[in-house]
């Protein structure tokens, strides 16, 4: 009898306790999943740099200018650069992304060729075109983004016929750029990015020779790995 009563005792004031609990939780705020900021990234990023082909241009003594492409020729390579970066979310929709790129580019078009060597530092806006999901699980978002940055280079023209050097341009100019990526979510943690987009580098000199055009235009398309902090 004394047992019965202990028992039905303390299951009264377990009871209560729970109730007391529950209530309290419901009476606690929510923090709504989408007002939590989405951790910082950091990581690498490896890519193929294309010099593209913008046409000839006529200059003041009556010859033309020949621009380079990095897609032919017997002395274009496929070529590279490597860089780290940082993505700085501002909310679940978007976010800043820095980048500092380095590497090398070639081209050639008929009787030139081009060596150029060169480092970028970037600043994007990047805008995701769609929703986030939970991050433990597997999912791709599509994502644009518009940037301005810096690129320092040192670019040397050559003959195709007897190696011989007969430009040689170096310097910094600022750049502008576009491009679309997707980003895949491996997990909480972990992040791949593809990107393909165009950058103009305002600085004829760019390519090895200054006929004063506004700029010189090359192709960047990247691969990505993020860590999220």
């Amino acid at each position: 009898m004394i047992l019965n009563k202990m028992i039905s005792k303390y299951t009264s004031l377990l009871i209560l306790a729970l109730l007391s609990v529950t209530s309290y939780a419901q009476k606690e705020p929510r923090v709504a999943r989408s007002t939590i900021a989405p951790p910082i990234k950091v990581g690498v990023v490896t890519s193929n740099l294309l010099d593209l082909y913008e046409g000839t241009t006529q200059q003041f003594n009556g010859f033309e200018d020949i621009d380079l492409y990095g897609s032919k020729g017997e002395y274009t390579k496929f070529d590279m650069a490597y860089g780290v970066l940082v993505e700085i979310p501002l909310n679940d929709k978007g976010g800043l992304d820095i980048e500092l790129n380095t590497g090398k580019m070639t081209s050639q078009k008929e009787n030139q060729y081009l060596k150029t060597e060169l480092s970028m530092l970037n600043l994007y806006y990047r805008r995701y075109l769609t929703k986030s999901q939970n991050s433990n699980k597997l999912y791709a978002r599509l994502y644009c983004q518009l940037g301005l940055g810096f690129t320092l280079y040192k670019a040397e023209r050559y003959f195709v016929k007897d190696n011989g050097l007969f430009s040689m341009t170096d310097g910094i100019c600022h750049n502008n750029s576009a491009s679309l990526g997707c980003m895949f979510n491996l997990s909480e943690k972990f992040q791949v990015s593809l990107s393909t987009g165009t950058i103009l580098n305002y600085s004829d000199g760019f390519d090895g020779y200054d006929n004063k055009k506004v700029g010189d235009l090359m192709l960047k398309s990247g691969l990505g790995i993020h860590f999220s902090l």
